[in-house]
């Protein structure tokens, strides 16, 4: 370690070498060679119960709660349904919030899935590229999306020759649209 932090261009090698053969998801670096932050992420639970999956470190979800407001999908906005579909919600807030004040442990039981909620995430190195890697690919929902590019920018920030290696899907996508009208989308809106 120390001999690698007197001369930086060293480690950057290890990590260019790492990386060198590996084939898609193979493995990552240990964590001790690359440190990356604790993330903390506010997405809608329904998006959340699938990113505890993810298990090669630690996490840590804040109590259930509606004050973090909630998603309202692309679909529902296209089909005109958001005022129905917000009013609902708000019902459902109002109903926690009564729950909320007798115990609010049971109160976490009628959270809907559209309500965001709050995780701090501190994944190994590895787990922190297979998540990116994995959930930022374009026919994947859009807060798993979203979440996936904003890890992928911080690591940018903290660890920039790591992130370089990883695989980061760009892509837009209405997710609303069925999978047939993918290659019409494709081809007529993005040329």
């Amino acid at each position: 370690y120390d001999a690698l932090k007197k001369e930086p261009k060293k480690a950057q090698e290890i990590i260019n070498q790492t990386f060198k053969n590996r084939g898609k998801y193979d493995s990552f670096p240990k964590p001790t060679l690359i440190n990356t932050p604790i993330f903390e992420t506010l997405i809608d639970y329904g998006a959340d119960r699938d990113n505890h999956r993810h298990r090669r470190g630690n996490w840590l979800r804040q109590t259930l709660t509606t004050e973090h407001g909630f998603e309202t999908p692309e679909i529902i906005i296209t089909a005109g349904l958001e005022k129905e579909y917000t009013k609902i919600l708000e019902e459902l807030k109002t109903t926690f919030n009564k729950v909320r004040k007798e115990n609010k442990y049971v109160a976490q039981l009628i959270v809907p899935f559209a309500f965001k909620c709050r995780r701090l995430i501190n994944w190994t190195a590895g787990q922190d590229a297979y998540y990116i890697e994995l959930r930022s690919k374009s026919t994947g929902h859009d807060s798993y999306r979203e979440t996936a590019w904003d890890i992928a920018e911080q690591i940018k920030s903290t660890a920039p020759t790591f992130a370089q290696h990883i695989l980061v899907d760009t892509q837009t996508y209405p997710q609303h649209l069925i999978k047939n009208a993918r290659k019409w989308y494709d081809t007529e809106k993005r040329g």
